[in-house]
């Protein structure tokens, strides 16, 4: 028993022994290794294994293995293969790591055009395969390739596939997937967790998928360059195609200028069969926005049917068609738009359109655009358009485009290839501001275009006629151009009236023709004052021109004629601007240009001047100012690398200038000396002026900066002193008499953009006298001290007559535009009027501050002493009429400057007025006032005090008067009451007039003590006895009285007064002022009547006689202003 026992140990031992020793030959060898897979793959039909390296115990590695069979075939190329021995002994086969180099997959198999269900077959494995990691370099399956796949921890199992994570790239997507795991059950249940991004990690986003492949189940969501959601579910096991159902949506998304909201996206069907909705808010820049809805069906090569409606403030657009993708790109669309506003398109005029065309494209630099309708209104303009554009293969060609706006016709017929052009054009533009609201003027013309872009071919005519942009302007031009070869040039360029606002800078002529390689040049000038020619030869090449000019010539009023003494070489390109030493010439003047060269940002200038005349810079002087004298200046100037360097020296020696003024005699300032320089290097600039001026001027600049900017360290000091100004009346006519010495001494910190100002400016043992005034300040001492950072204050007195004035106040912010003042002004009577018949002394308590936009004023006049006369009233000097046009006067135009403020004005008892009849004193208060719009407006009450008011050839004795202002100055509330008292045998006999009412329009009545008739009243009032006793010529002055009281007082009047003096007829006649006239008429006999006519404003008379010959005959025999006589027949109808 015990030997067999050991027997069969022995075997079992040496079974053992060599079990191990096998396992060991086949594990742990190369041969064992090939031995053993040959043996267990060996039988697999279409499976070769290639380049066996390694072994099972340790690392094995193989270098191909194909497998392929009608249906598929598979490729796994570089396999690492490293077993888990420890755990595979324990019954559980345990990959420590598997990689794949790379992965092919190919389905060989036809498919069916009939669906059928998808099935899958997954054997029985009777252990579960556990791999640490996997790796593959790359996946093809069936084309598509997939990058650098790793799993870890994969585990197959007979009805399952589980793992932690994987990685994959896809394109330039990185996908990782976590937690995933499928079960292979009926339904194939798939669970789990994704995330992406590409490769530069611009674009991420995670996703979670949940269901089966029946029916699966999928949220994304894109976190980055921005945020999207996408939702839905795909059926895989739907016949043979995937099913799906999803929807995308992004709340906000930015595209370049264009902001995309509540945008969503919908898709159902298959990949070849599907339907799409799409909506969304689009919002550009400028805030337009427009609601977008878009439908369509397609397959994987496209849409085969799309539309999509655009919906905004600015129109309506729906253009319908397709859309391909593959095999090829495609786009066919028809595009309708109707009330398609302009604003964002072309904002400088209204305008809408209705349009029609047709859009088809294979690429975006392949397309064709056919507009078969074009209509609507431009700038208040009718529009209309035709045409077909497109671009195809580099080529762009507009075939048959019209463009109408208006009066304005457009046309263009052509194309242009590369550099070629093959094209003709013409425009009838009548109304160029009906094309462009800035443009104004007409243009006709019409040419054809060939050659290159380069060196164009042209043969064209064009007329221009009052074109204008903006402030420029052109009388007339017109262009001629007769090219009709390749390489020659025939142009000629007129042009007449060219101006900028008010300035006219003449007319002038362009001809050049010639070879491209050497075209001559002729260019002449003329304005007022001013010609110049020039003849050149130039050559253009393919980027650069050269040329030389052999004459020019500079003729101006003033300094002569300037002439290039030698011929002058220039070039012109992409390596710069060059232009040789030349030199100009006249008399003794002398301008010497050394060089100038420009190459990209580097810039190199010298040029010295000898002998100037001065008088060349009259033309651009005002009339009133003329220099005379010679300068003397040298220039070398560099730019390299950003850095200005060089010098400037301006010498004048013996300057004379002459200042005049019309009516006044010509005054000449001798300026001895006046020198400016700059230097400029690296490190800054410095400048320094000096100026001497005779009589008793003179003045020195000094600034210095740390480099040339806004922003630049700012340091400057200008002092300055004078005693003489004799020649200020003539530059301003408003002042005379200009005496005192004026110093000062003013240093300037901070920068050239904000500048700090120190120091004084004083005007001392000063006068200065107004001429419109006549009331000369003296003794003035004024003082402006800039006491802090670009802030001044002003403090002075002066003496006015027998009073005097104190001025104090602050300038802020002097350097800037936002400048402004305010300044206390105080006097004590003070003449600040003296004529003998305007003389005004008051006491003033006055604040003036400002700006340059506004002045506002407010305080008090206390008029100590005023004395108003007016003797008579200018001849014509009438008021004008509201309705009163006034033609062919031109104003000056001023920048409007906004005065507000209040006043108060108290007039004290020594005020007299004696105007218009009126002698009397004036007491009371007025407050004046202004609004910045709106006329003067005063409120207050003036008395009329111990006065006589003269009326119809009488003084009469003011009772009451009174001027009550509630509103504008010159139309207050007028309460007069003058009187007359006449002593009679019968006792006092009192007569007057009162006047009531508003100053433009007031009422007068006349009244008697004891009561008595209007005519009497006014016949006592003019000639102070009845009007009974009164002669002709009395009753004339009595009635001019009563027209003067108004024309229905006075036809009563009249009457009256023509009983009393016994005639015929006394009246007032006419309309209007022009045609009033006191009438009186007599009947001298049966057959002869007088009647004269006295005109009461015209101051002309008239007599006409009127003689009856027989019964139907008259004449008629008028004197006056103009001779007549006249026979008349009367023919009496029944």
């Amino acid at each position: 028993m015990k030997k067999g026992l050991r027997k069969s140990l022995r075997w079992l031992a040496v079974i053992v022994a060599f079990l191990s020793v096998t396992t060991a030959l086949i594990v742990a060898t190369e041969t064992g290794t090939r031995w053993a897979l040959d043996r267990v793959l060996g039988g697999v039909a279409g499976l070769d294994i290639h380049d066996i390296r390694g072994t099972l115990l340790t690392n094995l590695e193989v270098g191909r293995i194909d497998y392929a069979n009608p249906n598929a075939a598979l490729a796994l190329i570089e396999i690492d293969i490293n077993v888990s021995w420890s755990r595979t002994l324990l019954g559980r086969l345990t990959l420590q790591h598997l990689s794949v180099s790379e992965v092919h997959y190919q389905n060989l198999k036809q498919e069916s055009i009939e669906p059928k269900p998808l099935e899958i077959s997954i054997p029985e494995i009777p252990f579960s395969i556990l791999v640490d990691s996997i790796t593959a370099q790359a996946v093809t399956v069936n084309g598509n390739r997939v990058t650098d796949v790793a799993a870890r921890m994969p585990e197959l199992r007979s009805d399952s596939l589980r793992t932690p994570g994987a990685t994959a790239s896809f394109s330039d997507i990185e996908i990782a997937i976590s937690n995933f795991s499928i079960h292979f059950d009926d339904d194939l249940p798939v669970d789990g967790q994704l995330e992406w991004q590409y490769s530069d990690g611009e674009w991420i986003g995670k996703a979670t998928v949940a269901g089966s492949l029946r029916q699966l189940r999928f949220q994304h969501e894109l976190l980055a360059p921005q945020t999207a959601t996408a939702f839905g579910s795909v059926r895989l096991l739907n016949q043979t195609v995937p099913l799906i159902d999803a929807t995308v949506r992004a709340d906000y998304w930015l595209f370049g200028q264009w902001t995309v909201a509540n945008g969503e996206l919908v898709i159902k069907g298959t990949k070849d069969v599907y339907s799409a909705t799409a909506s969304a808010t689009v919002t550009n820049e400028q805030s337009y926005s427009a609601e977008i809805q878009a439908i369509g069906n397609g397959s994987s090569t496209g849409l085969e049917a799309v539309e999509v409606r655009a919906q905004s403030a600015l129109g309506r657009v729906l253009a319908s068609g397709s859309i391909a993708w593959s095999p090829d790109p495609a786009l066919d669309m028809q595009v309708n738009g109707e009330n398609i506003d302009l604003a964002d398109f072309l904002p400088v005029a209204p305008g809408k359109l209705d349009t029609t065309f047709s859009l088809t494209a294979s690429s975006p630099t392949n397309f064709v655009v056919d507009v078969t309708s074009l209509s609507g209104t431009y700038n208040d303009q009718a529009v209309n358009a035709l045409g077909s554009f497109s671009r195809v293969d580099a080529v762009y060609l507009c075939t048959e485009c019209e463009l109408s706006v208006g009066q304005n016709n457009i046309s263009f017929d052509g194309s242009v290839s590369g550099r070629s052009l093959a094209a003709s054009f013409a425009i009838d533009a009548n109304s160029l501001g009906h094309l462009w609201p800035e443009l104004g003027g007409s243009i006709a013309g019409d040419g054809v275009l060939r050659g290159s872009v380069d060196l164009p071919i042209v043969t064209a005519n064009a007329t221009g006629s009052l074109v204008s942009w903006r402030d420029w302007s052109i009388g007339k031009f017109t262009v001629q151009s007769r090219t009709s070869e390749l390489d020659k040039i025939d142009l000629q360029f007129d042009i007449d009236g060219l101006a900028r606002g008010d300035t006219v800078f003449g007319r002038g002529r362009l001809r050049a023709e010639g070879e491209i390689d050497a075209i001559d040049v002729h260019i002449d000038w003329w304005a007022d004052e001013l010609r110049a020619s020039t003849r050149a030869t130039v050559a253009l090449g393919e980027d650069s021109i050269v040329g030389t000019v052999s004459r020019a010539n500079l003729i101006e009023q003033y300094s002569g004629t300037w002439r290039l003494s030698s011929p002058l070489e220039f070039s012109a390109g992409t390596e710069g601007i060059r232009v040789a030493a030349n030199s100009w010439v006249n008399g003794d003047a002398i301008l010497q240009h050394g060089h100038l060269v420009i190459t990209g940002s580097e810039l190199e200038l010298g040029a010295t001047l000898s002998n100037m005349p001065l008088a060349v810079a009259n033309n651009a002087l005002p009339d009133s100012i003329r220099l005379g004298g010679f300068a003397n200046a040298n220039i070398s100037l560099q730019r390299q690398d950003e850095t200005w360097t060089g010098d400037l020296h301006w010498r004048q020696n013996d300057t004379d200038v002459w200042l005049s003024q019309p009516g006044v005699q010509e005054f000449q300032i001798d300026i001895p000396v006046f020198n400016f320089d700059v230097h400029l290097d690296a490190t800054g600039a410095t400048a320094r002026a000096e100026i001497e001026v005779e009589p008793g001027l003179d003045g020195l600049l000094e600034v210095s900066v740390d480099e040339l900017s806004p922003d630049a360290e700012l340091l400057a000091r200008l002092q300055f002193s004078g005693s003489e100004w004799d020649w200020i009346p003539v530059l301003l006519p408003e002042i005379d008499d200009v005496q005192g010495a004026i110093t000062a001494d003013v240093r300037v910190g901070g920068s050239p953009r904000s500048p700090r100002l120190h120091g004084d400016l004083r005007w001392q043992q000063g006068q200065l006298a107004i001429p419109s005034l006549n009331a000369p300040l003296t003794d003035i001492d004024v003082t402006v001290t800039a006491d802090s950072d670009d802030d001044a204050s002003i403090i002075g007195k002066a003496t006015a007559g027998g009073g005097t004035l104190l001025l104090d106040g602050r300038l802020e912010d002097i350097a800037q535009a936002t400048r402004s003042f305010s300044v206390d002004i105080k006097g004590d009577s003070a003449e600040l009027l003296n004529w003998p018949d305007y003389q005004l002394t008051a006491s003033p308590d006055l604040n003036i501050s400002g700006n340059t936009g506004a002045v506002a004023f407010n305080g008090k006049l206390d008029v100590e002493k005023a004395e108003i006369t007016v003797r008579e009233l200018p001849e014509g000097a009438v008021r004008p009429s509201a309705d009163a046009v006034v033609t062919g006067e031109t104003l000056e135009t001023r920048s409007k400057v906004l005065l507000s403020g209040d006043v108060d004005v108290v007039l004290s008892e020594n005020v007299h007025i004696d105007a218009f009849g009126l002698d009397s004193r004036l007491e009371g208060n007025l407050r004046f006032s202004q609004q910045e719009t709106g006329k003067p407006q005063a409120v207050g009450e003036l008395q009329l005090k111990d006065g006589v008011f003269g009326a119809y050839g009488q003084k009469l004795e003011l009772k009451k008067g009174t001027l009550i202002f509630t509103g504008p100055v010159d139309d207050p509330i007028v309460n007069v009451r003058a009187i007359r008292e006449i002593e009679t045998v019968s006792g006092t006999i009192t007569v007057g007039i009162e006047l009531r009412g508003r100053a433009k329009n007031p009422s007068s009545t006349i009244f008697s003590d004891p009561a008595m008739s209007e005519t009497d009243t006014l016949s006592y009032l003019v000639l102070g006895r009845p009007l009974q006793t009164a002669s002709t010529a009395d009753g004339n002055q009595v009635a001019d009285a009563a027209f003067a009281l108004g024309v229905r007082q006075a036809a009563l009047i009249t009457n009256q007064i023509g009983l009393s003096l016994g005639l015929d007829e006394l009246a007032i006649e006419g309309s209007n002022q022009s045609t009033v006239s006191l009438v009186a008429g007599k009947q001298i006999n049966s057959r002869l009547y007088a009647r004269y006519a006295y005109g009461v404003f015209a101051r002309i008379g008239n007599l006409l006689l009127r003689y009856q010959l027989s019964e139907r005959f008259t004449i008629e025999v008028g004197a006056g202003d103009s001779q007549s006589m006249d026979l008349l027949y009367i023919i009496e109808k029944k």
